[in-house]
């Protein structure tokens, strides 16, 4: 565990040089990749801090493309970890922590484009739905909500982001009936935002 925090931290401060260098970068995000979603050894704490602190910084840095292709795959097979449940269901802790580190990476990552993060999201929506749908509220549900609700308040006034606020407002909506905080704090966020937007167009 304090080999990872060790390398979160050379990691994250290194992600502009690594960048540059895109071998370098392969193996960087192949290895964190591997940690994040192999090692036994590492807590669901660290492998959060792997994500968000050395995986995101790092795909940040890339080109439009290579960001996109590093993405898309680590999200692909994070899905393939947390495929979605029956709403009565309590997860098993590994679809959790699949789930978790999904919505993690898709909110963490700094693209240029506003819209890319919810083009991610769209293809994660069976794992948003399942995570809000339960009965329970758990991290994952945090984590997809804090996922959403940036997602959107950051590409708000393209189709895309009314699309989405569309589709997840029922969704938020039931959960937060349902006690879900997460849920209602999103609901809360895009009143906000989409309140903003309104009064500067």
């Amino acid at each position: 565990a304090a080999g990872a925090e060790a390398l979160t931290v050379v990691v994250s401060n290194l992600a502009p040089a690594l960048a540059q260098n895109r071998e370098l970068a392969q193996l960087a995000c192949s290895g964190l990749r591997r940690l994040c979603l192999c090692d036994p050894s590492l807590s669901i704490a660290a492998r959060e801090r792997l994500v968000k602190g050395a995986v995101a910084p790092l795909l940040s840095q890339l080109e439009v493309s290579e960001m996109r292709t590093g993405v898309e795959g680590l999200a692909s097979e994070l899905r393939a970890a947390a495929p979605p449940n029956c709403p009565e269901e309590t997860p098993t802790p590994q679809k959790s922590m699949a789930t978790r580190l999904l919505f993690q990476l898709l909110a963490s990552v700094d693209t240029p484009n506003p819209e890319m993060p919810l083009e991610w999201i769209s293809q994660a929506w069976p794992c948003l739905e399942a995570a809000l749908l339960r009965p329970t509220t758990d991290a994952a549900s945090e984590s997809a909500c804090l996922a959403l609700s940036t997602a959107i308040a950051k590409a708000r006034g393209k189709p895309i982001a009314r699309e989405a606020l569309l589709k997840a407002t029922p969704i938020l909506t039931g959960a937060s009936a349902r006690g879900n905080a997460p849920a209602l704090a999103a609901l809360g966020t895009l009143v906000r935002s989409y309140r903003g937007f309104a009064d500067d167009s």
